[in-house]
Parts: structure tokens; sequence; C-alpha cells
């Protein structure tokens, strides 16, 4: 429920939940996992210069479906052609491999997916869909990703090194 009930009161706010912030920016850690076969991969991250965008997705989050696609077109999200963008699932355990492969099918982002819940873990994601933009050395933006649009403006925000951007990670 939101705003007041019938009688005019605000509803109970206390079962919620703070949001943690982070006060220092985290240092970029590579992903391992597996592919969407089964198989041990790595996603190498630590890399000065490089640019990755990570989108930490589900196969059952609502809020996901436009960007399942958009992970396939980096220059749409802000980014250059040369950056990358990798798809990151929880493990098999958790998230479906089967389900998951038929949302990247046919967008080549198939090969840039990893189920690693350790990733989610190390990058302090609570749930989908979430980003993550590390720019080799540090992350430089990381959100509730509500819309491609608003990822995109988020990451060209963090590679001009705008202090919003950086504002999440504590840099200000």
């Amino acid at each position: 429920m939101s705003g007041p009930d019938e009688a005019g009161a605000q509803p109970s706010l206390e079962h919620l939940v703070q949001v943690p912030l982070r006060t220092v920016a985290p240092p970029v850690v590579d992903i391992e996992g597996t592919d969407l076969w089964g198989r041990a991969t790595r996603v190498e991250l630590a890399a000065p210069g490089r640019w990755t965008l990570l989108f930490f997705l589900g196969s059952r989050c609502d809020g996901c479906g436009p960007l399942w696609g958009a992970a396939d077109e980096p220059t749409s999200l802000g980014l250059t052609a040369t950056d990358a963008v990798r798809i990151v699932t929880r493990d098999a355990q958790v998230e479906d491999a089967v389900a998951v492969r038929a949302l990247v099918a046919g967008l080549g982002a198939a090969a840039h997916t990893v189920m690693s819940s350790a990733a989610w873990r190390a990058y302090g994601v609570q749930g989908p869909p979430f980003f993550t933009v590390v720019d080799g050395v540090a992350v430089r933006s990381e959100g509730v990703a509500w819309s491609v649009e608003q990822v995109a403006v988020d990451v060209a925000r963090a590679r001009r090194g705008g202090v919003a951007s950086r504002a999440r990670v504590g840099e200000e």
C-alpha cells in the first residue's frame, strides 16, 4: 500500500530496510563463475582504462526485460563500441540457465553472460535489475537499473567524471 489509507493515516514504514550506501569506491574484482552451459569462465575487469558495464539481471525479474537486449548494444548505454557489457546472473542453483539462454538467444549476449552469485556479493548487489560501471580500477557508478535511458545517462556521467555518478560510492 502506498499513501494514506481510507482513514487518512500514513502506512507504517517500520518494516522497510535502508539501502546500504558505500562510503568508499570498492576495487574492481574479476568475476569467476560459469557460462550458460555450466563451464567455468572468468570475466577480467581489472585492466586500467577498460570500461565495463555489468548488468546484474534475473530471468524472473520484470524490470530486467529491456536490459537484456540493450546489453548487446554498448553505444545505446553510453559506452563506446570498444567498451564491454557483461550480464551477471546468480549461480545455476538459484537462476534458471535455460531461461537465461532463451532471454539472450540471438543477441550475441550469451557469450557475455556469466552465472556468479559470488560476483553479486563482491559488488554488493541486493537484487536485479542493478548495474555497476567499472573503469578497470574502481567502480565509477552503480545503482538500480530503472531503464536503458537512465543507465546510459549514468554511464555517460561516470565516463565524464561527473560528481553525481560517484556520489553513490562516496567520492564527492
